[in-house]
């Protein structure tokens, strides 16, 4: 099967010498991809190095049967997912050339989207036919990417596993931030294509559009960094050789003296022998590169200089069809003119068409003649370049604005930004959206009446691209600016922008002017809160669930954002701060069943089953009867996948209240493909159903799923800006990855620096959060000191939240508590420290959940053990054990039979015990029992 080349301009012969360890370490890469692994090479190294020259030289060695698809970016390039778009055109070109029936084999599940962003793929018969027009209102923007990428990768599997596929990015330091998202989905492990990802890029001091380094972006199976210094003597010596032997036989008796002139820098050698050549030397010239450049392109003829200054303004590739009009040069004059730059390595083509693309042959090149442009020569160059590609058609309405804002034409340039910016929120690169957006707004006179419309597209945009503080505060500023209804909705949108994205004391500021204009308050305080929740609840119980259905048009707007706002919050609250969000689930329950509106009642009913869901076994029965008339209603609608996806999580998350692990962990999974695959708007939703479904495996057991699992969430998390879950993960399931990794100090670092980025007003979840993480570190070190002072510091600040009122928070924290006091009690000799433990077991019992009397148990019969009754703590641990088996609780059963097989010396079950630990994910399992069952040994 033959490779398909790159789409990026080829260049003529270039002499290539050198480079074998480099070449063997990019073959060693792509070996490991033919055994399977994804691997990133990341060539980096100044400019006319000679980072080009390997990665042809690499990729004209390879058999047919390896697939290269190579893409280069331009600082200027205007086309979304830059860095990947020469990827997809050559892509594109490969499925053409396929029989239909192979072609058809590479197809992902939804091709759909995958060809709306990348529209160069329907060149394929195949990927035309099974196309369809995607239906935007249904699936939520930044899902909706995730699909995409999701395709990419489905069908890049499929291409590796038919041939080895190289895949060469050239330029990488421009790349931007959405071809970013797209290569890192493409890369991830585990479970990543076997691809062989080979980018070029200028080093660390060179300009890039992005902050850091783009390679440190993408995490491969595998990655390797080539750091390309000059050649070394022996090579720089033959390359100069054979450029005099061919060039300047005068300079072939200067040939060391070249070399030490250039101390081995490709580009450098190459012009020094042709500057040589030209001025008739036999020794090299002492000149920077960039001035012996300029003096050859200062002996150009005016046109031909003209043409390589228009090249060079355009930015990147230029048809040679407009390069000519812009020129005013007919192509025949033209063409010849061109000829002479190619030979003297001043530019380079494609080809000899008109439709033919050509640009500068190398970047140094650019950089010479920039550096002697005034800037009325550039403003009529840009103005040229405008007015041909104008006149050409087709072009990219971003480069057309680019030029005409070069030109000095700012109206014109606006008019293109903006359909620039709404293809690319279109094609779903919404960080380029936004940059464009934000361009509007720097060409927008003063006081335009476009800028507040302006200014909500480019937080429309920002939010898309997971940047919520930077949505929100494009939204205050249209706010600002807005003199009608909207404003009230601006705020809306901004707080909770700032709510999920976990900057919660920003969104508290904006809650208020957002509340103010709907008459509703938001309590100060979570006893203000609660007072507030017992009156709403008050209400609820008198006036019963009944409601008389409303269609919307007949309802007032105002109604209508009152219960969505209140919607918001309730769900954006629900794993902050829950008594707030339980007020403002009560309120927006009472404001639904008085609207009567269908379907947000439906949602209403729907959430409502989860709060009452947190009271554990006391709220289960309630929460049946609600659950049931929300599937009723659900029926009525036609089962939307929405309010089918809200009940499934509802579900997961009663799961988890009541202590059915499993069934937790499934109805969240199904949550989460439901959300993922059918819905809009569910930032909150997939964020909770991802913690719920962590939270069900630890407690399972199921700790090498959680490992597996928590790279995926986290960085999904980070890329859409959700702090919310990314505190959420990194307080309390990360440090339980890492101590079953036996990391302890990593476990630490990482909750510490999470919560470090969280509010610091109030306890909340992520608060509780590292409270527990942070025990189990300490438990895990065996210093039970710092694990009882931790716990009795925060214990004031956690009653005072209201957290212990949901009574899985309840259950876990007093378990927590218990075993920090027996820790404590028994290593200091305290029999009171012991006693207090044996009064939270008694606490555990009385709230009578099936699930947490094993975790009692634990808590009994390590206290009679420290109280020297070891006879009565066997049959005690043992009565634990089974209670564990039975409640789905592995990892504590298994600690629990270790514990007993030390209390009773029996080596076989110690061993088992700890073979069980490690089956389920420990590394050191004696620690990590220990944490989980402290408080043995007579005090």
């Amino acid at each position: 099967m033959a490779a398909v080349g790159s789409t990026s301009i080829s260049v003529p012969h270039t002499l290539f010498v050198g480079r074998r360890a480099e070449l063997a370490e990019l073959q060693d890469a792509l070996d490991s991809c033919r055994a399977g692994q994804a691997v990133a090479v990341f060539i980096e190294g100044e400019s006319g190095i000679g980072k080009s020259s390997l990665v042809r030289a690499f990729t004209s060695s390879l058999g047919e049967d390896v697939l290269v698809l190579a893409s280069n970016c331009h600082e200027r390039e205007s086309v979304p997912y830059k860095a990947f778009d020469g990827v997809a055109d050559n892509l594109s070109r490969h499925l053409v050339a396929l029989p239909g029936v192979d072609a058809a084999m590479l197809m992902p599940l939804h091709i759909s989207p995958v060809a709306e962003v990348f529209p160069v793929l329907r060149r394929c018969e195949v990927v035309a036919r099974a196309t369809r027009p995607a239906s935007r209102a249904a699936v939520d923007p930044t899902e909706l990417r995730a699909r995409v990428f999701a395709g990419l990768r489905e069908m890049f599997a499929r291409l590796a596993a038919r041939q080895p596929v190289v895949v060469v990015i050239e330029d990488f330091q421009w790349a931007d931030a959405d071809s970013l998202a797209l290569l890192r989905e493409l890369m991830r492990p585990p479970g990543a294509p076997p691809l062989l990802l080979v980018c070029t890029l200028r080093d660390a001091s060179a300009p890039r559009p992005l902050a850091g380094s783009p390679a440190a972006a993408i995490n491969a199976d595998r990655s390797l960094h080539i750091r390309l210094e000059g050649l070394t003597s022996e090579d720089a010596r033959e390359m100069a050789r054979q450029l005099a032997r061919n060039l300047a036989p005068n300079m072939e008796g200067s040939i060391d003296a070249v070399v030490r002139e250039s101390r081995g820098h490709p580009l450098y050698i190459d012009e020094i022998v042709r500057f040589g050549a030209i001025a008739g030397m036999d020794q090299p010239a002492s000149l920077e590169l960039d001035t012996v450049l300029w003096t050859r392109i200062l002996g150009l003829d005016e046109p031909t200089r003209d043409i390589l200054e228009l090249v060079t303004i355009g930015g990147g590739p230029l048809d040679k069809g407009v390069a000519a009009a812009s020129a005013r040069q007919s192509f025949a004059d033209f063409t010849r003119r061109v000829g002479h730059l190619r030979l003297a390595k001043l530019v380079q083509t494609t080809g000899v068409r008109i439709n033919d693309r050509i640009d500068v042959f190398h970047d140094r090149v650019r950089q010479a003649v920039l550096a002697h442009l005034s800037p009325g020569q550039r403003s009529e160059f840009h103005e040229r370049l405008a007015v041909a590609l104008e006149g050409a058609g087709g072009a990219a309405p971003e480069t057309l604005a680019i030029h005409w804002g070069g030109a000095g034409e700012p109206d014109k340039a606006l008019e293109y930004t903006r359909v620039a910016a709404d293809q690319a929120e279109k094609a779903l690169a919404f960080d380029r959206a936004a940059r464009l957006y934000r361009r509007c707004l720097d060409l927008l006179p003063p006081r335009s009446p476009e800028t507040t419309a302006v200014r909500s597209r480019l937080g429309d945009a920002l939010a898309n691209a997971g940047r919520g503080p930077e949505a929100a505060n494009a939204y205050l500023s249209a706010a600002e600016g807005s003199e009608d209804g909207d404003v009230v909705q601006l705020y809306a949108n901004a707080a909770g922008q700032l709510l999920r994205s976990g900057h919660v004391d920003s969104s508290i500021e904006v809650l208020r002017r957002a509340l103010a204009g709907l008459d509703l308050r938001l309590p100060e305080t979570p006893r203000a809160a609660l007072f507030s929740l017992i009156r709403q609840r008050a209400l609820i119980r008198l006036r019963g669930l009944g409601f008389k259905q409303r269609r919307e048009s007949e309802i007032p707007e105002r109604d209508l954002t009152r219960v969505d706002i209140s919607w918001a919050l309730a769900g954006g609250f629900g794993l902050i701060d829950v008594v707030r969000g339980a007020e403002f689930q009560a309120r927006h329950l009472r404001l639904a069943l008085a609207t009567g509106e269908l379907g947000r009642v439906a949602r209403a009913l729907s959430i409502e089953v989860g709060y009452r869901l947190t009271a554990g076994s006391r709220g289960g029965q309630s929460a049946r009867k609600v659950l049931a008339l929300t599937e009723e209603l659900a029926r009525e609608l036609g089962e939307p996948p929405s309010l089918t996806g809200l009940n499934t999580l509802m579900a997961g998350i009663g799961g988890v209240c009541l202590g059915e692990w499993r069934a937790a962990n499934e109805s969240c999974r199904r949550a989460e493909v439901i959300l993922r695959d059918r819905c809009s708007g569910v930032g909150w939703e997939l964020s909770s159903a991802r913690i719920m479904g962590l939270w069900s495996l630890w407690y399972l057991g199921q700790v090498s799923a959680i490992v597996e699992r928590l790279p995926d969430v986290l960085r999904e998390a980070e890329d859409r800006g959700d702090l919310y879950a990314v505190t959420s993960y990194r307080t309390y399931f990360t440090p339980m990855a890492l101590l079953a990794g036996d990391r302890p100090d990593d476990a630490v670092a990482e909750g510490d620096q999470a919560l470090r980025r969280w509010s610091q007003r109030g306890f909340h979840f992520q608060h509780y959060f590292h409270l527990f993480a942070s025990t189990q570190v300490h438990l895990y070190r065996g210093d039970h000191e710092a694990a009882y002072r931790t716990v009795m510091d925060a214990w004031p600040l956690l009653e005072s939240s209201l957290l212990l009122s949901v009574q899985q928070n309840k259950v876990e924290a007093l378990h927590f508590r218990a075993r920090a006091e027996l820790a404590h009690g028994r290593a200091t000799g305290a029999p009171c420290l012991v006693k207090t433990a044996l009064e939270r077991a008694r606490k555990i019992e009385k709230e009578k959940t099936g699930w947490a009397d094993g975790l009692a148990l634990l808590v009994r019969a390590a206290g009679e053990d420290a109280l020297g009754r070891p006879e009565r703590a066997r049959p005690i641990l043992e009565r634990a054990i089974e209670r564990l088996r039975a409640a789905d609780m592995q990892l504590f059963a298994a600690a629990a039979s270790r514990r007993l097989g030390l209390l009773t010396a029996d080596a076989a079950l110690v061993e088992a015990a700890q073979g069980e630990l490690r089956d389920l994910g420990c590394a050191n399992p004696a620690p990590m029992a220990d944490m989980l069952v402290p408080g043995f040994g007579c005090v």
